[in-house]
Formats: structure tokens, sequence, C-alpha cells
């Protein structure tokens, strides 16, 4: 027998079962209960200044009922990471946060207005449902296609050797970009205390530069870690060496450009939630469930508490002092923002697929494309009257200003396709293909919702790439034999 071919499960070792919801009347209840009873402790425990229709209310209550069906879906029979990240945001960030800023009436950027104006509050709740629903739909359309064979496959010689190729490129990579960020003293610092100092890359500076220096160590330690630690975990003797390596080269890397003092949040969550995914596995029921309690409590007070603890003075806006105006701040622009891009469209037209295809060809300087979209949320924003115009941009929203109405939930629908085959591979009681993309693909969802595409599509989409070349590669053993 082969040394690769151990299949190591370090942190689960029973699988539920991959099928749909299943017909426990408790997990129906759950379903059922969940959005009318969270609407029902908000609208009693947030202080009421306007007075919502009807009609408001009920797509208050269907915004939050599609996103809690698909957590509840991805989480009570067995763990789909990447629909678990997907409607664990929504619900918090577009499902939540909209009921506070609609009955407390206030938004953030001091712009009341635009969650008061009833007809188009209604119509962005309409947009968020229709997104949603279209990548729940592709998400449930992924599990009813046939299932596919799985080779017992066994790691090749080449693909050996491309480990120890991205290892060695991002050992090559790391101290340059380090050097340009000001040494390593200054990625133990603040963005803006580097920006003050005249550190880092801002400004002019970014785009090519931004991705060498700033993404591209990132994305390759992200797939370097993946990649080595399930390679770590399924060799034994001598087979351990180059992942062991790699696991070593990666993680010093993120150490240094991932920490969460210095990146952002959605960075630091991308690279170590890869990391956390990957050396646990977690697709037992219990763990499945634990993960919806915690994800619960980060999305409801733990990421609410970033603006009640941390100094916003440096970008215009005040430090929160409660949880409902933690719900109204900044961090929770996503509704408004989701207002502002429906009336930027009705004034503007859409771009017929611009931004979708700008962010696919990220890596194309404006030098050379001069038509490259910039990122949708500056136009938005700069639409709406805001001077800090780098503020998010939801997919619903920006697939919206590309497609339009009608196909932004055909766009989510192929979204939530591709993430349910990948959910489903995850669930299996071996290491499948998906499996590799999961541990990414899973918390870059809370950059992608988040939006703008541009945001961060410079990390997540290099490292799938790699992925995927590490899996042809990994499969060459049948022609090749194992080394």
């Amino acid at each position: 027998m082969s040394e690769l071919s151990v299949q190591a499960e370090p942190c689960s070792h029973k699988t539920a079962s991959p099928a749909g919801m299943g017909g426990s009347k408790n997990q129906w209840v759950v379903i059922l209960v969940g959005p009318i009873a969270a609407l029902a402790v908000l609208a009693l425990g947030v202080k009421s200044e306007t007075s919502p229709s009807p009609l408001t209310w009920l797509l208050l209550l269907a915004n939050l009922a599609v996103s809690w069906t698909g957590l509840s879906w991805a989480t009570l029979k067995s763990f789909r990471p990447v629909s678990y990240v997907y409607f664990l945001f929504t619900l918090g960030w577009l499902g939540i946060a909209p009921v506070v800023q609609v009955l407390s009436g206030q938004a953030a950027w001091g712009d009341w207005q635009v969650v008061r104006r009833s007809d188009d509050v209604n119509a962005a709740l309409t947009l968020l449902i229709l997104g949603n629903l279209g990548f729940f739909t592709g998400v449930r359309l992924s599990y009813a296609l046939p299932g596919r064979k799985q080779r017992d496959e066994q790691t090749s010689r080449r693909a050996r050797v491309y480990l120890l190729a991205l290892t060695a490129l991002l050992a090559v990579v790391l101290p340059a970009a380090i050097s340009a960020q000001g040494g390593v003293a200054s990625r133990f610092q603040s963005r803006w205390e580097r920006f003050d100092s005249g550190q880092g890359i801002y400004g002019a500076e970014l785009g090519v530069s931004q991705g060498l220096f700033n993404y591209l160590p990132v994305s390759l330690g992200v797939a370097v870690a993946i990649i080595s630690i399930r390679e770590f975990q399924e060799s034994r003797g001598r087979g351990r060496v180059v992942p062991l390596l790699g696991v070593s080269v990666s993680m010093l890397a993120l150490a240094l450009m991932a920490n969460p003092i210095s990146a952002t949040r959605f960075i630091s969550a991308i690279a170590w939630g890869s990391v956390l995914l990957t050396t646990c596995w977690p697709r037992r029921r219990w763990a499945s469930r634990a993960l919806l309690v915690l994800g619960l409590g980060v999305v409801l007070f733990a990421y609410p508490s970033l603006s009640q603890t941390r100094n916003n003075d440096d970008i215009g806006y005040a430090t929160a002092r409660t949880w409902t105006s933690a719900m109204t701040s900044g961090d929770f622009d996503g509704f408004q923002q989701t207002v502002n891009a429906q009336a930027y469209a009705q004034t503007m037209g859409h771009t017929k697929g611009m931004h979708s295809v700008s962010a696919a060809l990220f890596f194309v300087p404006r030098s050379v494309w001069h038509e490259k979209a910039e990122p949708a949320t500056l136009e938005v924003s700069e639409f709406a009257g805001y001077w800090f115009t780098d503020l998010s941009l939801p997919i619903q929203a920006e697939l919206f200003l590309d497609w339009g109405m009608g196909g932004m939930p055909l766009a989510l629908l192929g979204l939530g396709m591709i993430s349910g085959l990948i959910d489903r591979d995850w669930g299996q009681p071996t290491w499948r293909s998906g499996c590799w993309f999961a541990p990414l693909v899973a918390p870059a969802m809370l950059a992608i919702v988040r939006g703008p595409l541009t945001s961060l599509v410079g990390i997540y989409l290099p490292a799938v790439l790699i992925l995927w070349l590490w899996i042809i590669l990994r499969r060459a053993n049948h022609n090749e034999g194992v080394g």
C-alpha cells in the first residue's frame, strides 16, 4: 500500500447524510419560527422612529426567512461550508441589519433618508429576496445532479514538484512584499499607522504593486497552506517532508501578511478560515450545529461589537456606542448601498456586465485596458453624494447593476450551483476534488457577498486557479504512477 493512501480525518470521523433538509418536525419548527421570532424581538427591542407599511413588514420577514432557511439547510442535517457562510452573512448583514435600520430610521454616513423612502426600501428588499432565492435554488439544483464517480487518487510525483515550486515561489515573494511594506515591524501595525508613517502601498501606487506585494503573498500562502496541510495529514514518513516545508512557509507568510492587526478583517478571515477548515474538515452533525450557534454569535454580537470598540474617527464617523448604533454604522452599509445601487441604475442605466468582467480580468492593468470599469461601489457612493466612497456593495446589488433584475438572480443561481457542488463533495466520506476548494471558497464568500467584486478577487481567484491546477496534476498518477 502506498504511504499516501491513508485518509486522515482529524476533527471528524462520521459524516451526516448529504441528502436534503429531511422531514424532522423539530427542524421545520426551527425554520418556520426563527424568522418570525427574530422580527418580533427586533420590533420590540429597537426604538422605532418610523412606521413601516404592511408590505415593508412582509418583505422584511421574507428577507429574513430566505436567509434563515438557507442557513438552516446548510447546518441542521449536515455541514455545507460555502452555503453556511453565504447565508450566515446575508442573515446578519442584509437580513437583520435592514430591520434595525428601517425601524430606527437611521443609516450610515448621515444618510438617514435612504432607509425612510418606503418605495425604495421595498424595491431593495425585493432585490435581496430574489437574489438569495436564486442562490439557494442553485445550491439545491446542484444536489439533484447525478453523482460523480470518485477515483481513489494519490498524489503524483509531478504534483509534489508543483507543491515544492509553489513553496519556493512563496519564499521568494514574501521577503520582497515585506520590504515593500516597510519591514517586518510594519506588518504588526494597523493600516492607519502605516499610512500615517508613509509605509505600505496606497493611492497612486495601487494596481500592479498592490497585486504583487499585498495580494500575491496571501493568495499563494492560502493555496500552499490548504495543499500542504492536507498532504501532511495524508502522508507518512518521508512523504511528509515537502508538505511540512509548505506548512512552515505558508504559516509564516499568513502570520505576516494576513494577521488581524495589519490586514483587513476579510483578508484575515479568508486566510485563517481556510487554515481551520482544512485542518478540521468539520462534517459531523454536532459540529455543524455548534458552528450554527457560533456563527450566529459572531454576526449578531462579535461583528457589531467591532464598531463599538474600534476608533473610526480616521474615516469620518463616530464610534458606535450601542448595538443598535453599530447595526446602523458603516460596517452595516450593505442595505443602504443596495438602495443606492437601484437609484444609480435608474438614472445611469445598467452596465451590461462590465463590472463582472473587470473583476474576472483583474490582472489586466488599466494602462492596457482603458475601458476597464472602476469598482462599482465608487460610482454608486459618489452618485449618492458620500464623501467617503470606498464602501461595500453587496453582490446582489452589483450583479443588478450589471445584469438587471432578470439577470441578477440567474447569475446568483449559477454561483449557487458551483457552491453546491463544492458543498456536496465536502460531505462525502473521503476527500474529493471539491474539498480542495471548500476551505478557500467558504470564507471568501464573506468578501464576495460584501463586495464589490473587485475588492479581494486578487486573493481568492488566483488561489482557486492554483488549487485547480493542483487537482489536475494530482490525477496524473494514473499515467505516471505514484512515487
